[in-house]
């Protein structure tokens, strides 16, 4: 582009190589920026975190339990825009 007199385009293709360059060199977010921080961040993923667990509180009754309906019947139910409860 310099070689052709486009010096504007030529500025803003440096910029954008010079930005992506500057990137390149850049650790991913939460991978440390050097290599003990990353050997540390390694270890800590290695050792683990208990994992969420859901749960329905213990006041909370089962659709079972109030008459309602079976997961079974919910999930036939499903896309047909109604449930429909059998007695």
């Amino acid at each position: 582009l310099d070689k052709r007199g486009d010096r504007t385009q030529a500025m803003l293709f440096r910029k954008a190589a010079d930005t992506m360059e500057a990137q390149l060199g850049q650790p991913e977010p939460g991978q440390g920026s050097n290599p003990m921080e990353q050997a540390r961040v390694m270890e800590q993923r290695k050792a683990g975190a208990p994992g969420e667990v859901a749960t329905v509180p213990s006041n909370v009754a089962s659709p079972e339990a109030i008459g309602g309906f079976t997961p079974a019947q919910l999930r036939q139910s499903i896309g047909r825009g109604k449930v429909q409860v059998r007695r």
